[in-house]
């Protein structure tokens, strides 16, 4: 504490000097002291007078003053540059409905705007109950990225049940570490994730969940060079929820019109059962009515021969399905793949990837096939054949999907009986009728040769043959 020394004789400037310096925090000493002050080794002495001390106090307060507005000025310009750069990133995801196009644009933001050097988003499933790559940025590192996970990134998935950070996300809490490792395991082991980590030169990591109603939707992982501060996650918190209103609208859209299409479908459908009563066309043009409304690669029927051994394809949408259409593509029942299965069991079968389904066929003439369902087709209760659709996507069908399908396949089997019992009719009336011209013919004709001759071609009419005799 200093010691300082007063001069000057007056009383009135010596009591404010004093007032001053022990508002200070001084220790005040009287001009008495000063001789045994300065005969110390090291005297520390503030010699001054009352006015100039008043003044250096007003000094500190006002550079306090300045100080403090400086830093709010600071504060202020940091959270209005926050401001305008969300604002430009919600703008950006509010220009589509496309919940991966604005993931899409959300990664690169993070990215461009906010300092970041590599941002993942993920979009949860809740058919497969795990995270899945939905964005990425930059792209420049794509293929090396391949090289390293020896496959497409964007094929990677995360279960929640594998991975305690993944658990951490789903009750709505953030996570950080400079590892990305703890949040790839056990999917990816160390080696590849500490070489992508290297990749895009990051050292701090933090994940951000995407929630909707309370439950996880999405998640955002970001990646720096540098600690990651409080203001940072809070901007990312804000992405989130900003994402999180965006996929669920989009999501709530993307469900209306998806419903409006199945709709519309199942009218169509209907509509072409009452009208068409030949039974190949009708299956024709329901296949391209699936694969067209629906967005499904390949879509096919197979209706069970008559030895009940096998399901035979009639009807395919695909360019493979012609293919297979041109050979006589039949399937064992019960044996073979999940039309085989589906023709036995009648119940629906629903594999959402199919390279994890114990039964399903992997067929060379549709290989790019990463989700099937095949439905049991039933008329008069019996299995009379299966709709089978194919999707490139796994995870494809949706609830609403497979409920429209099946109604689908119920109205198809129906139209299949009727337009087989409207085969049947006609052909048992072309029989008839021809069984009246025979013996119209028998009972006016006397000329054998002629008789014959009229009889076999009355007979080709309701039995086509290449050669008779008689």
């Amino acid at each position: 504490m200093a010691h300082v020394l007063l001069i000057g004789p007056d009383t009135d400037t010596l009591a404010a000097l004093r007032r001053v310096l022990v508002a200070e925090g001084h220790t005040v000493s009287s001009a008495a002291d000063l001789t045994a002050a300065l005969a110390r080794p090291a005297p520390d002495i503030v010699i001054a007078g009352a006015g100039l001390l008043e003044e250096l106090r007003r000094l500190r307060e006002t550079a306090a003053q300045v100080e403090e507005v400086e830093r709010r000025n600071r504060q202020l310009t940091r959270s209005a540059d926050r401001s305008r750069k969300l604002q430009s990133i919600f703008q950006a995801m509010a220009a589509t409905l496309d919940p991966l196009e604005m993931m899409d644009i959300l990664a690169e933001k993070i990215v461009t705007h906010l300092g970041y050097k590599a941002a993942v988003l993920g979009v949860y499933s809740d058919e497969e109950n795990a995270l899945k790559l939905a964005a990425l940025y930059p792209k420049t590192h794509l293929a090396e990225a391949a090289r390293i996970l020896g496959g497409d990134p964007w094929r990677l998935k995360f279960p929640l049940p594998d991975n305690q950070i993944l658990n951490i996300l789903a009750r709505g809490k953030m996570w950080q570490s400079e590892s990305f490792y703890d949040f790839a395991s056990p999917v990816l082991d160390r080696q590849a994730a500490d070489s992508l980590q290297a990749l895009y030169g990051v050292r701090h990591h933090i994940v951000v969940p995407v929630m909707a109603r309370g439950r996880l939707v999405g998640s955002i992982l970001a990646g720096c060079d540098s600690e990651i501060d409080p203001e940072a996650r809070q901007i990312l918190l804000s992405l989130a929820r900003h994402a999180a209103l965006s996929i669920e609208n989009a999501r709530l859209f993307e469900a209306e019109q998806r419903r409006t299409v199945q709709l519309e479908t199942a009218s169509m459908v209907a509509r072409d059962a009452a009208a068409i009563l030949d039974v190949n066309r009708l299956l024709d043009e329901v296949v391209r009515l699936i694969s067209d409304r629906f967005g499904f690669y390949h879509a096919g029927v197979f209706l069970i021969d008559d030895s009940g051994q096998f399901a035979v394809l009639e009807a395919a949408s695909s360019a493979g399905g012609q293919r297979m259409l041109e050979r006589g593509h039949r399937l064992a029942v019960g044996k073979v793949g999940i039309v085989g299965y589906v023709a036995k069991s009648g119940e629906p079968r629903i594999a959402l990837d199919v390279g994890r389904d114990a039964v399903h066929f992997a067929n060379p003439d549709l290989p790019e096939t990463r989700s099937e369902m095949a439905l049991p087709l039933i008329g008069r209760g019996r299995i009379i054949g299966v709709l089978d659709v194919q999707s490139e996507q796994e995870a494809a069908f949706t609830r609403e999907d497979v409920a429209t399908l099946q109604t689908l396949a119920d109205q198809l089997a129906v139209a299949i009986e009727n337009a087989r019992l409207f085969e049947a009719e006609q052909r048992r009336r072309r029989e008839t009728e021809t069984l009246y011209r025979a013996s119209q013919a028998l009972a006016t004709t006397l000329d054998l040769p002629r008789l014959f001759e009229r009889i076999l071609s009355e007979l080709q009419q309701v039995v086509p043959y290449d050669s008779a005799s008689v």
